[in-house]
């Protein structure tokens, strides 16, 4: 997924210096780092070296070419005395490399460390990165910032210009609708591009033509219709004014889109869903600040004047990719690329094309590739159709929200089968599996069911299995109020693979089970959706699916800390939440008619008791506890342990684990030194810290076996046993439950021999379970009040993989925590229950 950068610069200027600061976000817009700071020193060489390549680019351009400049040109751009084309063309070369050097030079001395540190340390050189430079100064915003050496770091690295955030506007229309206006052609063949439009985007788009219009023309298209793109060709340019520009619509009429009149057509054009505006044409920085101040979320102009056959190339490559389904950012990029190879004839116009945008933005792509696709989804989506013809307006947003519905999960990360959401890019794709989530988009479901059959069969995949029995529901043409939708929400980005993974699992495993039992007139769907592991994103989730009727209860989160936070949201709209892993004490409820939170799992006042008894039975005196301050999880195991422990053991030191890793590794040899007796209690939370894991690792590393380690579930990690037998020689974790040998084989009989059931796959089983349980076992109608009354009876009762479950209000009643230790007698480690 594409990672976001924000370079803003605040105040300053060239002979005094600039304040910069840098933030990175993920593709959900979710901060990946602090903010962090730096200076641009003065440097008033920058703006004299550009305007010295300027005057050597118009110098050039007005030659024998002149006539190919997509600007009205009234006037001498400049004076010159070149004189021949060889002159202007060399001088042209020298001036760009000396701005080239300064400027990088200028970029690289300047005092950006903590910013380039941050940069490296937090997106990867093969994933995708859009640097968006947020300034209003326009001098700043001239200058080429793609031509910046950092860009060569990164495989797609994209730059964008922006000077202030305001409300996202969202995606395109089904049928992309754009407003093409032809102004002045003359000296220019502008025909040309109307040609390219047509060819690239006439069976996915609606054209509507506009040649050498009257303003008025103009303003009722954009006051009385709806439009995703904006185009204009012809000429144009940025006034002295530098925030005023003009098109020219015909040989005599220009307009400035800072008219009043036209300025507020505009904006209710943007209000009703106008996303990008591009004007191929000369000079165009004054249009897009213009627009950028009325909100336009996407704008690609060209920064200086532009020949007619660099203008029509870029508009050709663009339109390519753009068509093809690259974001954008990555059309503007590939476009910009290939214009370097038409440089021998069109110096330096690769750093001519520009683009504006709001940075909180999500990527934008062009959303419908080819007709017949389009056919599908209108004949799946509403029924068969006697005409239809490329101009029709379909309406395809359904009356209400559902949970399943592609419009309304576009910006999340919210799907149930229509875009992936667990495939990490570092491994290879499997291409089935995408084709049939392609089909999914589409709406062909019979086409979907066969690729992601395929796909299941090439690799055992809990997201494949999902998504293939989703689509089979609509393939079958289940009606729908035999289809019960339950999210599963899991910390996909920014926690360990296997969190997500193993919950995943159990919830696939179980939905196939139900969905292929012919008794059943009823279907599961679920839904994925991911936290991020971060509370903000967790929330945004939260009240996204209670808002979604058809929800009647959800499975999730994975950490009690995200639970904690969320838990309100759900409660306020009695929507059940059901979870196989959060297991804060915090969390219990005592009211049976308000309580709607329920687990599979145990509370840490269960799941600490073994292991204390354990530290008491083997008469430890002293421990250390190693835990995450202030998170919810590690702190109520930490508590509760210390309760059951009473006065019986003496704690000899609290430690923070999200201290820095060297602390940390002081800590406990200052322990070992000091209590050579002592235990070690390791209570991490669930990865919802940065260095958590990290320092979960360094502790077990530096005690190297001396002293007993007696951690919670967290510490079961994979990760873990790959330290080998001297750093686990004394090792003891308390597990919620521990997969017994029929639960293992009945796993493999259908995940496969390799594979391994853990306690979060069974355990997510039964949440699952349980949410059917409570759907199921309702008179009349199933509602979200009908699912909270089944799970709180005091008679409730369902038998999971991990054995009968029955619950005080909130919490499981049976005992399931098991003590585990790892085995290293042979080759690697494993984990197996404590022998007694």
């Amino acid at each position: 997924m594409s990672k976001r950068v924000i370079f803003r610069i605040d105040n300053g200027n060239f002979e005094q210096g600039f304040s910069v600061s840098l933030e990175i976000r993920d593709h959900q817009r979710n901060l990946l780092a602090g903010e962090v700071f730096g200076t641009l020193v003065p440097n008033s060489k920058i703006p004299d070296l550009y305007q010295e390549w300027q005057k050597a680019y118009y110098a050039w351009g007005q030659d024998e070419n002149c006539h190919w400049w997509r600007r009205q040109i009234d006037v001498p751009l400049m004076t010159t005395n070149y004189s021949s084309s060889e002159d202007n063309v060399n001088r042209l070369k020298n001036a760009a490399d000396e701005f080239q050097t300064a400027f990088n030079n200028w970029l690289s001395f300047t005092l950006l460390e903590d910013i380039i540190w941050t940069l490296a340390q937090n997106v990867k050189e093969n994933e995708p990165v859009t640097f968006i430079v947020q300034t209003d100064n326009p001098e700043l915003q001239k200058l080429p910032w793609d031509i910046w050496s950092i860009s060569k770091r990164f495989d797609y690295f994209q730059v964008a210009l922006s000077s202030k955030k305001t409300p996202i506007k969202g995606e395109m229309s089904f049928y992309v609708k754009i407003l093409v206006i032809l102004g002045s052609d003359e000296n220019i063949d502008i025909k040309t591009d109307w040609q390219t439009l047509q060819n690239k985007l006439k069976p996915g788009a609606k054209l509507t033509l506009l040649e050498k219009p009257k303003v008025d023309e103009i303003k009722e298209k954009l006051r009385n219709q709806s439009w995703d793109i904006l185009f204009f060709a012809g000429h144009s340019a940025t006034n002295s004014d530098v925030n005023d520009a003009r098109i020219w619509l015909d040989d005599q009429t220009s307009l400035s889109l800072k008219d009043k009149d036209i300025e507020r057509d505009l904006q209710k054009a943007i209000r009703k869903g106008l996303k990008l505006a591009i004007f191929n044409s000369c000079d165009g920085l004054g249009l897009a600040r213009q627009l950028d101040n009325l909100g336009m979320p996407h704008i690609i102009v060209m920064r200086e004047p532009v020949h007619d056959r660099v203008a029509q190339k870029f508009l050709e490559h663009f339109l390519t990719s753009f068509a093809k389904g690259e974001s954008l950012h990555k059309a503007v990029c590939e476009a910009r690329e290939n214009l370097i190879d038409i440089e021998k004839n069109s110096p330096n116009a690769s750093w001519l094309p520009v683009i504006f945008q709001n940075p909180e933005e999500p990527p934008l792509f062009y959303r419908i590739k080819n007709y017949q696709l389009m056919l599908n989804i209108i004949l799946c989506g509403i029924g068969a159709i006697a005409s239809l013809t490329l101009t029709a307006s379909v309406p395809l947003l359904p009356s209400q929200q559902e949970a399943c519905d592609a419009q309304l999960n576009k910006n999340l990360p919210l799907s149930c089968g229509e875009k992936a959401l667990m495939n990490p890019k570092d491994r290879p794709p499997q291409l089935k599996k995408e084709e049939g989530i392609y089909a999914i988009a589409q709406h062909n479901y019979p086409k979907a069911v066969r690729l992601l059959t395929q796909a299941w069969q090439e690799k055992k995949d809990p997201e494949t299995l999902i998504y293939l029995n989703n689509a089979k529901i609509l393939a079958e043409k289940i009606p729908e109020h035999n289809i019960y939708t339950i999210p599963v929400v899991v910390p996909i980005s920014n926690a360990p693979d296997f969190q997500s993974k193993d919950i995943v699992k159990g919830i696939a495993w179980l939905q196939d089970r139900v969905n292929k039992n012919p008794d059943n007139q009823w279907k599961i769907r679920i839904a994925i959706a991911d936290d991020g592991n971060n509370i903000v994103q967790a929330q945004t989730i939260a009240k996204e699916l209670v808002k979604r009727q058809d929800i009647l209860v959800a499975i999730g989160h994975y950490s009690s800390h995200l639970t904690t936070n969320v838990k309100h949201i759900y409660q306020a709209n009695k929507l059940v939440l059901v979870s196989g892993s959060a297991a804060s004490q915090a969390l219990s409820s005592t009211d049976p008619v308000n309580n709607f939170f329920f687990r599979s799992a145990q509370n840490t006042q269960s799941a600490s008791k073994p292991l204390a008894d354990y530290l008491i039975d083997k008469k430890y005196q002293n421990i250390a506890i190693f835990y995450t301050k202030g998170k919810a999880f590690s702190e109520s195991f930490k508590k509760e342990l210390k309760t059951h422990l009473a006065r019986r053991v003496k704690i000899v030191g609290d430690f923070d684990l999200e201290e820095d890793t060297s602390k940390v590794k002081f800590n406990v040899a200052r322990v070992k030194k000091e209590f050579k007796d002592a235990a070690i209690v390791l209570s991490p939370d669930a990865y919802t810290t940065s260095n958590e894991g990290d320092n979960q690792i360094a502790v077990i590393k530096e005690n190297n076996g001396e002293l007993l380690i007696a951690g919670n579930e967290t510490v079961r990690d994979d990760k873990v046993l790959a330290l080998g037998r001297q750093a686990l020689r004394k090792m003891v974790v308390a597990t919620p439950f521990y997969p017994s040998s029929s639960n293992y084989k009945q796993f493999q009989d259908f995940w496969g021999k390799t594979d391994k059931a853990t306690w979060l796959v069974i355990l997510a089983y039964d949440a699952l379970q349980m949410a059917i349980h409570g759907i199921e076992n309702q008179p009349g109608e199933p509602t979200r009040i009908g699912v909270q009354k089944a799970l709180a009876d005091k008679g409730f009762k369902v038998e999971g993989l991990s054995g009968r479950i029955t619950l005080n209000v909130s919490d499981r009643r049976e005992n399931t925590n098991t003590l585990i230790e790892p085995d290293c007698s042979s080759d690697s480690c494993y984990w197996r229950t404590i022998q007694k």
